[in-house]
């Protein structure tokens, strides 16, 4: 699950940092909370990681917690 660093906000440019390692994973996680604080916020977030991963050939699905219940 990626989470933000002490005092930070989670953003692309963090994950940037790390994208490749992701690899060595089966699932990237994320929270609802971290990704953004509108639906279109989330989308948005979850739309770019999708890129980014995708750039650094990083092929697995992403799973966002706590997106079970439209708030």
């Amino acid at each position: 699950m990626l989470k933000p660093r002490d005092g930070e906000r989670l953003t692309i440019e963090l994950i940037a940092e790390l994208a490749r390692s992701l690899s060595l994973f089966d699932i990237v996680g994320v929270t609802e909370k971290e990704a953004g604080g509108t639906f279109f916020e989330r989308l948005t977030f979850v739309a770019r990681l999708r890129a980014l991963l995708d750039a650094n050939d990083v092929y697995r699905p992403i799973h966002v917690f706590g997106g079970l219940a439209p708030s």
